[in-house]
């Protein structure tokens, strides 16, 4: 029998839960007959990602997290620092464009933006704090890298 200690589950149930929560929000916002639809289309997701986290390669280690070597886990770090900079680049050029087309008087329509960019900015401040000053004079930044 396979536990959550296992891996595979440990990627599974967070990623259901997940579709659960925006299942339940769209059912909420726009009616749960489309959210059923939705709610159906995410079982084969949950499978192929618990059959893929279940492969021997790269990739699923590094899903799963406990089997990832030093390399695997670089590259995880190094693929969240890519993901955090595209996700704060969009955020601030999609508020640039709603700013153009709508005008700063729009704050309903920018906000979303400002408050990924401001997420991102804040924990961009925590960490360099975190892992930057605190480690003292001898730090070289970018050496844990």
């Amino acid at each position: 029998m396979r536990s959550i200690r296992d891996g595979r589950l440990r990627v599974v149930v967070p990623a259901l839960a997940w579709g659960g929560a925006l299942v339940a929000a769209y059912g909420v916002g726009r009616g749960w007959g489309a959210a059923g639809a939705m709610a159906v289309i995410m079982i084969p997701v949950a499978v192929a990602i618990y059959v893929r986290a279940g492969r021997g390669t790269d990739r699923a280690a590094m899903m799963i997290g406990g089997g990832a070597d030093e390399r695997q886990a670089l590259i995880r770090r190094r693929a969240w620092a890519l993901a955090a900079v595209v996700m704060y680049a969009a955020a601030v050029i999609g508020g640039i464009v709603v700013i153009a087309l709508r005008g700063v008087g729009h704050w309903s329509s920018y906000w979303p933006f400002a408050l990924v960019a401001l997420a991102w900015a804040a924990g961009y401040n925590a960490g360099e704090a975190g892992y930057g000053a605190a480690h003292g004079a001898d730090y070289v930044p970018g050496a844990d890298m």
